[in-house]
């Protein structure tokens, strides 16, 4: 593996140390290796790590193999993980039972360092090449930002996240002012420029590798801002409004200003049980709306 290369992470979850220190000792060359060594804190390791693969031992005292396995691929944020089994149980039948409740591969004990590594390889690979396939259905043709599907899982993953931990999140949306009289004195193709830099131009006032920018529709765009108090929202939506002025992109056809402007509507604060994600979408969407109602080219951002 080249230095510039990121490496790839693997959680292990076994009880027994000495497993993992030999596991550890095959793969720590080629991985960021983590570890648990019980079900219950493993569950916990996989949120905190989100690993690439999980190696998983089948016997554990209070939480077994399959019980760990099943609490991952219920939830969302985690299902996609693949899961290894390795273990000592050596039957067809117990190969067939981890396989059907979702493992992607099943390793018997002993453990030989040649066919783990080729293995973990292999499955490291392949969620690589899944998850850019994914991503190319994630991405919106035009601005080369993400698209509405992929805001709703980001979205959905933050909104729970947050939920969980009690963390603050901010949601924006963000519509191009008079956009179809834009398109209508200068041309689609114009318009389609404008979309793009518009694009670009939120996208880099967002700072963190964390924060989605996204084109929700039309002219309009959303951000999920994760972990961001209410003070903090405000002054980045400042900070997108201000970096779309400086591009001074013309616009002769606007009631409000020479050049294009946008309203931006938002909400920040800590989520509850009873909002639920796409009523945080709609929320974000009424604080829009009342930005437009103030004669456009202004900011609302609501605490819920």
């Amino acid at each position: 593996m080249s230095s510039n290369e990121i490496k790839g992470k693997i959680l292990i979850i076994d009880d027994s140390p000495a497993n993992i220190q030999l596991i550890n000792g095959i793969l720590k060359d080629d991985y960021e290796i983590f570890f648990s060594t019980n079900g219950v804190s493993g569950i916990k390791k996989v949120y905190e790590t989100s690993p690439d693969l999980i190696l998983l031992d089948v016997v554990m005292p209070d939480m077994d193999g399959y019980e760990v396995l099943k609490k991952i691929k219920s939830d969302l944020l985690t299902r996609d993980i693949p899961v290894i089994f390795i273990t000592a149980l050596d039957s067809i039948d117990q190969e067939v039972k981890g396989l059907e409740a979702g493992a992607v591969d099943y390793i018997t004990k002993p453990i030989i360092g040649a066919i783990l590594k080729a293995r973990v390889a292999t499955h490291i690979e392949l969620k690589k090449q899944r998850d850019y396939l994914e991503n190319l259905t994630m991405i919106d043709g035009l601005t080369g930002i993400a698209n509405k599907r992929r805001l709703n899982e980001y979205l959905e993953k933050w909104y729970k996240i947050s939920l969980r931990k009690k963390l603050n999140l901010s949601i924006f949306m963000i519509d191009i002012d008079y956009f179809k009289l834009y398109n209508d004195t200068y041309g689609h193709l114009a318009g389609d420029d404008c979309l793009k830099f518009i694009a670009g131009a939120i996208k880099n006032s967002l700072k963190r590798p964390y924060d989605l920018v996204a084109r929700f529709g039309g002219e309009e765009f959303a951000c999920v801002i994760p972990e961001t108090s209410y003070d903090d929202a405000l002054m980045i939506a400042g900070r997108i409004k201000s970096n779309i002025s400086n591009l001074r992109l013309e616009h002769k056809a606007s009631t409000i200003s020479s050049y294009v402007t946008v309203s931006i509507g938002g909400i920040s604060g800590i989520p509850t049980e009873l909002d639920g994600h796409f009523k945080m979408l709609e929320r974000a969407d009424e604080s829009l709306y009342k930005a437009k109602q103030l004669g456009r080219d202004q900011i609302v951002i609501e605490k819920f």
